[in-house]
């Protein structure tokens, strides 16, 4: 695909390699159609360093879009349990402790919480139970607690450089920076038959059929350029990111709710963020809500 004009250009990171890169963090890049009808995803790039992933986020393109696989907040409960009333408290925690001091803190407020996210509580977003997803306070394969401190401050950060967070900051207002969004690349890969793989035809299918795309969006360019699982997983994220926006841009660009939300994840990203994802059917949105009583499965985990 040609750029165009009004081309959006598209990222995906996988962040398991937040803590110790050692060949496990990748972003991967594509360009979505200023209509929306098509994207290809062009490029998968090591990152040696954090440092390296967040250069490369402050030298992107006005108007990109960044999906960064890390949750961007934790549950509402949790906010008393630290005394915070704000989410940006929470960055705040995490920008100026080091990364014992911050594991610490955690530590003594929140025990081990390792099973999948089933009701809303301390412990789960409402986004969470809606992706069957890990609690953002796990701590083993992987450790989220790790993640999430560097997640956090890496969000500080872009927030002082003039990057947007979705959904807690209003998207193209004062900020020109690039915009970022939380995503989850295996509830793409449940959509897709359930499996994470290198083999990124089935999900580059789902991302097509959700996004409404004629033809599946191009991979050529990537397929020898994915050595890893995380280099995968980095590929489907920007898949992902790219099929929600061109399916719910205007909504993704703060224009009211978008169609994968459900009622109680909407009420409160406020304070517990939002996963962008791609909607299993039209109408999962308004007629699905997490149950405390669903046996959730997560397969597989962050």
């Amino acid at each position: 695909m040609n750029p165009n004009c009004g081309a959006i250009r598209v990222y995906g990171v996988d962040f398991s390699g937040a803590r110790d890169p050692s060949g496990k963090l990748f972003v991967a890049s594509g360009t979505l159609a200023a209509d929306g009808s098509a994207f290809e995803l062009e490029r998968v790039v090591l990152c040696d360093d954090r440092l390296d992933a967040f250069a490369m986020l402050l030298r992107s393109p006005a108007g990109s879009i960044w999906g960064w696989d890390v949750p961007f907040a934790p549950p509402g409960p949790a906010y008393d349990k630290l005394g915070f009333t704000a989410w940006e408290e929470w960055l705040s925690l995490a920008a100026g402790s080091s990364r014992s001091s911050f594991l610490e803190k955690l530590d003594a407020a929140f025990p081990a919480f390792e099973t999948p996210c089933a009701a809303h509580g301390w412990a789960c977003r409402c986004t969470d139970v809606a992706c069957r997803a890990a609690s953002p306070f796990k701590r083993v394969q992987p450790n989220l607690r790790a993640m999430i401190y560097a997640g956090w401050k890496l969000l500080a950060y872009a927030r002082e450089a003039g990057g947007a967070v979705y959904p807690f900051d209003e998207v193209g207002g004062a900020r020109d920076g690039p915009t970022l969004y939380e995503v989850y690349p295996s509830h793409t890969a449940r959509l897709a038959g359930g499996a994470r793989r290198l083999d990124l035809s089935a999900a580059a299918e789902v991302a097509r059929a959700a996004a409404g795309w004629r033809l599946p969006p191009a991979t050529d360019a990537v397929a020898g350029a994915v050595p890893s699982q995380d280099a995968a997983d980095a590929c489907v994220a920007c898949l992902t990111l790219a099929a929600a926006y061109a399916r719910d841009g205007t909504a993704l660009a703060g224009g009211g709710r978008p169609s994968f939300a459900t009622d109680a994840e909407w009420a409160v990203r406020g304070r517990e963020g939002l996963i962008v994802r791609l909607a299993a059917s039209s109408d999962e949105a308004r007629t699905t809500r997490p149950k405390s009583s669903e046996k959730l499965r997560l397969h597989p985990p962050r």
